[in-house]
């Protein structure tokens, strides 16, 4: 028995990101990203071409007071409701994270 796939979306979110750490951080801000849905589930980030901006696919390092601007692309169903965009630095291993609502 085959379930029909649902279909997919892209979702892209704009990020401008500053350092406010005493040294370099490094990290690579696709990968401490995550989208989480109304239901709880989460989705991370994928590469796409996109026209919407420049990706943060890769790594940065930036040092204190240093910003980068950027977006990040998620593949998720079209139905999704985003409930929160949930971030890491250190590519998701920092011990904080920071959380940003949408509703």
């Amino acid at each position: 028995m085959h379930k029909k796939a649902r279909r997919i979306a892209d979702r892209v979110i704009r990020a401008d990101i500053r350092s406010n750490s005493s040294s370099k951080t490094p990290g690579s801000p696709s990968n401490g990203a995550m989208l989480i849905d109304t239901e709880g589930q989460q989705y991370r980030t994928t590469y796409g071409d996109i026209q919407e901006g420049v990706s943060f696919a890769g790594s940065v390092t930036m040092s204190s007071g240093d910003s980068r601007k950027g977006v990040l692309v998620f593949e998720v169903p079209k139905t999704m409701k985003i409930k929160k965009l949930q971030f890491a630095l250190d590519s998701g291993f920092a011990d904080h994270k920071g959380e940003w609502l949408t509703e």
